[in-house]
């Protein structure tokens, strides 16, 4: 056989049995080498995994594609922070995940320093903060955002509909 996807309870004669994994919370997978492919697989396990609240892929590869798989997955999830730093995401992928960060989402925290993001991916993020009243941390540090980037996100701060904000790393 192979391994049974779901596991019957200990106590509790015929009560049905649950998924796997219902449980966890934080999975961490930094630094192990995930592609694009291993994050669109993890996007699609997340309907399976209603208690995760955080999801750690820092210093893997999930780039554009998977950035914007796991931002699909996202929305409606119960997820509170998901941490892509060093994963080589760019523009693409950083508006992937401000649609998500700007529709119905739980995010908290968004980390995605040592990337790619740009003047147009850090645009992106700012116009969906004008939406958002999750989003306490935002990480962008080290990423290549100059001074129209840098404009975009102080004119959302500026705005009332940027109060939920606590935090925004751009040193680098």
């Amino acid at each position: 056989a192979g391994v049974s996807r779901t596991a019957t309870p200990l106590t509790g004669k015929g009560a049905p049995p649950r998924p796997l994994g219902c449980r966890l919370q934080n999975l961490v997978l930094a630094s192990n080498g995930i592609s694009a492919e291993g994050a669109a697989a993890l996007a699609g396990a997340l309907p399976a995994l209603p208690s995760l609240r955080a999801l750690r892929l820092n210093r893997n590869a999930v780039r554009d594609a998977g950035a914007a798989a796991l931002a699909a997955a996202v929305v409606g999830h119960a997820l509170t922070e998901l941490a892509l730093a060093e994963n080589g995401i760019g523009a693409k992928g950083a508006a992937a995940l401000a649609d998500a960060v700007g529709g119905r989402t739980c995010l908290a925290r968004l980390d995605l320093a040592g990337n790619d993001v740009d003047d147009a991916g850090a645009a992106a993020i700012a116009a969906a903060l004008a939406t958002n009243s999750t989003l306490h941390h935002l990480g962008l540090a080290s990423n290549r955002i100059g001074d129209a980037g840098g404009a975009a996100l102080g004119g959302a701060l500026a705005g009332a509909a940027a109060s939920a904000l606590r935090s925004l790393a751009l040193a680098g």
